[in-house]
């Protein structure tokens, strides 16, 4: 059985990054020529995978990504991957990659027919060590 205080302290995580998230409301993304919109679909994301929840430890690192999203999306230089840029049937998605210390971050962007855009998901891989 969890201890309680873990479970009173990944709330206060939860609590504390769904304000932060909801808070963003909007970013403009000069790569995108449009606003990116933060709403419950992308926070669900983060949390949940398949009506599933995450594992708490992948929510963190999920959450520890969060302030970088807003700094990506307003970077005037930065590009949707090519091979992030796709549609699946009525939905369109961009993928924006940037590196920040030893990480690939990646933002998922998502857009339903010619509605607005979301802020989906973001996700790192580390580095490989280049020797």
């Amino acid at each position: 059985m969890e201890d309680p205080a873990i479970f009173d302290d990944h709330k206060k995580e939860v609590i504390a990054a769904e304000t932060f998230y909801f808070g963003l409301r909007r970013v403009w993304c000069p790569a995108l020529n449009d606003f990116v919109y933060f709403e419950k679909l992308g926070f669900r994301h983060l949390i949940q995978k398949r009506r599933k929840f995450r594992i708490k430890s992948e929510q963190r690192r999920r959450f520890a990504l969060l302030p970088y999203v807003p700094i990506i999306l307003k970077d005037e230089n930065a590009v949707a991957d090519v091979s992030g840029h796709r549609y699946v049937g009525k939905v369109k998605y961009w993928a924006f990659k940037a590196v920040h210390g030893e990480n690939n971050i990646t933002v998922i962007v998502m857009q339903i027919k010619q509605g607005r855009k979301y802020f989906l998901s973001t996700y790192e891989k580390k580095q490989k060590p280049t020797n």
